[in-house]
């Protein structure tokens, strides 16, 4: 009769047919049949109840899908032959035989009892299935030699499943100083930590994980910050400095195949160590030659190495290595943006993005006050005026850096001097001019503010007829020099007046009293008055 396939739920419909028609298909298909092609074989042995010449047997139906197994073909070649031909010479074999045959194609589905599922590979399954047979005292032996081969396949599937174990810790990074804790790398507080746990065997045969092998904490507490995913990655952030030693469990989780699910555990040991501070948060600006310096320092305290990872210093300048000092001259103007690197032996590393623009240097213009003269103001007497720079970066801003500025006048934000003294002294102040990047320079502004112009000189001394007569007007106060002016009156006959130097001179012809008004102006226009009597004797 023709054969009929055998099924099983989720597996390829497996076809048993007498050993005829199976011969004359082998003779076509040998050549042909693909190494991972189903091969099924059947065996029988013979069961005595009591005295009964009746005879029953067992037969059982292997179909294996995978190459990988390991089972040769002579041993299916032998199994396949188990069964009598339904022709052969004797009757009630060829009955038993029929009815065994017609029984496994029968109800193949509730024969079946156990299958080997493994998707990374095929299907492999094991098939008993019942059958009656009359056969001769052979069926024990080929029963014994198929009981074997289960024996091996479940000896393999057992093997697999309790071999699953975690690799070796260098593939994941950490390190073994014994066999019974496992230390991996030390992290920081506020740097990115991540460990990828690997697995090897176990009955999906992982290497690093696979679909079918899955991680967790079976006891103990990861660091703060850190998770673990299911497939085996240890990420995050660590928030707190500490040791924490947590058990980490990986299990294979196929079914159907593995009777009980295949698990371990191991414990690690994580250190997680106070993250590195790397100050100042900026640097100064440098100056086209001008000598730079500045000192980047890291707590907590150690032995720490600094390196340049991405940027350029500004030509000119250069890192320290070992405590961080950048120093030299810069050469030329233009920004320079650099990260930092600080790394300590416990491997702890911070890294800060830092800034230096170079320009050249300020100069500032001499100051020109209106209301002054010579470094010289007066009581009373507005000053204004506005300070330059040239250089630098941007704009700058003016401040009083040193010094005090005469009572009454201010340095505006701007540059700009202005408002009237009301105090005579001699005064110095110091104006600075800083740009956008903190790049500063200063000038000396030295004033001398005068009390107001007034007539020293309060009356003239008496002249004589005939005889030379000088008298020289003084003033105090106001700024110089002074310019003089008689506004009105008379002089006497034969008597001078010199504006430039303020000087009466001359012989008097007659005598009398004479009267004259006059005015002294200094170099800031200031102006004086005062009318003298000058008496003439004879």
């Amino acid at each position: 009769m023709p054969a009929r396939p055998a099924t099983r739920s989720g597996s390829t419909p497996i076809r048993l047919e007498p050993p005829k028609a199976r011969s004359a298909r082998r003779s076509r298909t040998d050549s042909s049949r693909s190494p991972s092609a189903s091969r099924c074989c059947t065996s029988s042995f013979r069961r005595r109840a009591g005295r009964s010449s009746t005879t029953a047997s067992t037969a059982f139906a292997f179909r294996l899908q995978s190459p990988r197994v390991g089972v040769s073909e002579g041993a299916f070649a032998s199994c396949r032959s188990s069964l009598p031909e339904p022709g052969s010479a004797s009757s009630s074999k060829r009955r038993s035989s029929a009815r065994a045959w017609r029984s496994l194609s029968a109800s193949p589905s509730s024969s079946c009892s156990h299958c080997l599922n493994k998707p990374d590979r095929g299907r492999t399954c094991l098939l008993p299935c019942r059958g009656l047979e009359a056969g001769g005292g052979g069926r024990v032996k080929r029963f014994a030699l198929v009981f074997a081969l289960v024996v091996v396949l479940a000896g393999l599937v057992v093997a697999a499943a309790s071999a699953l174990a975690f690799s070796d810790a260098s593939d994941f990074g950490c390190k073994t100083p014994n066999d019974v804790v496992w230390t991996c790398p030390t992290g920081s507080v506020g740097t990115p930590y991540s460990v990828q746990f690997k697995a090897r065997a176990g009955c999906s045969d992982p290497v690093g994980g696979g679909p079918y092998v899955k991680y967790s904490v079976a006891s103990g507490g990861l660091p703060p910050g850190l998770s673990l995913s299911s497939s085996g990655l240890l990420s995050g952030t660590p928030t707190q400095a500490g040791t924490w030693e947590p058990w980490i469990r990986v299990e294979d989780y196929v079914e159907n195949w593995c009777a009980d699910t295949a698990h371990t555990e191991r414990q690690f040991i994580f250190n997680v160590l106070t993250g590195l501070d790397l100050e100042p948060s900026s640097v100064p600006p440098g100056t086209v030659g001008a000598s730079y310096s500045a000192t980047l320092s890291v707590t907590p305290a150690g032995t720490h190495t600094f390196a340049v990872t991405a940027g350029a210093l500004p030509p000119g300048l250069a890192l320290d290595a070992s405590n961080g000092a950048i120093s030299g001259t810069p050469t030329t103007v233009g920004s320079y943006p650099f990260k930092v690197q600080v790394s300590d032996t416990d491997g702890r590393s911070i890294s800060r993005e830092y800034n230096i623009n170079v320009a050249n240097p300020i100069a500032i213009s001499p100051p020109a006050l209106q209301g002054q003269r010579a470094g010289r103001g007066e009581v009373g007497i507005a000053l204004s005026g506005q300070l330059t720079a040239t250089g630098g970066n941007g704009a700058f801003t003016w401040t009083v850096a040193g010094g005090t500025p005469p009572t009454g006048v201010t340095l505006g934000a701007d540059g700009t001097v202005s408002g009237t003294p009301s105090v005579a002294g001699n005064y110095t102040f110091t104006a600075q001019a800083a740009d956008v990047d903190g790049r500063t320079a200063t000038v000396n502004i030295p004033l001398t503010v005068a009390s107001n112009l007034s007539f020293k000189t309060l009356a003239l001394k008496p002249a004589k007829v005939g005889k030379l007569y000088t008298a020289k007007l003084k003033t105090i106060g106001g700024v110089a020099p002074v310019k003089w002016k008689i506004l009105g009156g008379k002089l006497p006959r034969g008597i001078r007046f010199d504006k430039k130097l303020g000087v009466f001179a001359g012989t008097p012809k007659r005598e009398g009293t004479y009267r004259v008004s006059v005015q002294a102006t200094d170099a800031l226009g200031v102006t004086s008055k005062k009318t003298f009597v000058l008496v003439v004797k004879t």
